[in-house]
């Protein structure tokens, strides 16, 4: 049961086989919002940041027959999140190679930040899918439960030169941390117990 007044986007998840779900607040961007802008800059929407990007339609490369972001190969090019409160969940979005051959390959890094900075020292990469070359759109997610440190997620194309091509993603899903407990000043009673003995934490 949810009370009270509940705005903004959220994710449902049902699993069928346990019949366990989970309803949590999120982030979703699809691209269908921002203005059809048809050569690689950097642009703003809802506090989302692409930079040195495109964001237009493309009958070359449709998914679900609505615009997409097409990330640069030459310099940083990346999808910035507006930031997370309570950390971060889940991360999906779908991505493809932008080439129509699919050569070259390129690969994406899946980064978050305490701060969202422009400094490389203020990220940390989760995920590298590497080896991109698929010309339809793949769903990726990650799930988990990252509050530390995880108040800006950062989508980036490759910055390596040999695996460096251009790379389209599109319906970017960035749901919150789910409840968790935070202890302080934590000890064990005993102190410094053998293998057989209970544990009690304090």
């Amino acid at each position: 049961q949810a009370s009270g007044t509940n705005s903004g986007q959220f994710v449902f998840r049902f699993n069928e086989s346990n019949l366990t779900y989970a309803a949590r607040q999120c982030l979703y961007q699809d691209f269908s919002s921002w203005n059809n802008i048809g050569f690689k800059t950097t642009s703003t929407n809802s506090q989302w940041i692409a930079s040195n990007a495109e964001i237009r339609d493309d009958a070359s490369r449709p998914w679900r027959g609505k615009r997409a972001c097409f990330m640069e190969s030459n310099g940083l090019s990346y999808v910035l999140s507006p930031p997370l409160p309570d950390g971060l969940g889940e991360v999906a979005f779908y991505y493809r190679n932008w080439e129509t051959n699919g050569s070259p390959a390129t690969e994406v890094y899946i980064q978050k930040s305490p701060t969202g900075g422009t400094n490389p020292s203020e990220w940390e990469t989760l995920v590298t899918l590497a080896g991109i070359t698929a010309t339809n759109y793949i769903r990726y997610s990650l799930s988990t439960n990252d509050r530390h440190n995880c108040r800006y997620i950062r989508i980036m194309n490759s910055t390596n030169p040999p695996t460096r091509g251009r790379l389209c993603i599109d319906e970017i899903l960035l749901a919150n941390a789910g409840a968790g407990i935070i202890l302080t000043n934590a000890g064990v009673i005993p102190a410094e117990p053998a293998a057989e003995e209970a544990v009690m934490l304090t």
